[in-house]
């Protein structure tokens, strides 16, 4: 992550213990904006809270459809872009 810009991130989570903190926290430190995705096997309100407190842009359960995939990144992506381009150029 500190060699290559990355358009948003996917965090895979798989336990209540919240072990992608530090990748989230590493990828909203390089770019506070970035679009960070969180997804758990199993939901968890603590987590959940965790995640979005952290600046995580979605926290959703396992499995997820691809279609579900395709909207997140719409959502959240674009956006990212949008704002993006929108600092460049002032």
């Amino acid at each position: 992550m500190d060699k290559e810009r990355f358009d948003f991130v996917i965090v895979s989570q798989g336990t209540r213990e919240f072990e992608g903190r530090a990748l989230v926290q590493h990828a909203l430190e390089i770019e506070r904006r970035l679009p960070v995705l969180v997804l758990t096997n199993c939901l968890d309100l603590g987590c959940y809270l965790e995640a979005i407190q952290l600046g995580a842009a979605d926290y959703l359960e396992k499995p997820i459809l691809p279609s579900e995939i395709a909207r997140l990144i719409e959502t959240h992506v674009r956006p990212y872009h949008i704002a993006a381009r929108a600092a460049g150029a002032a």
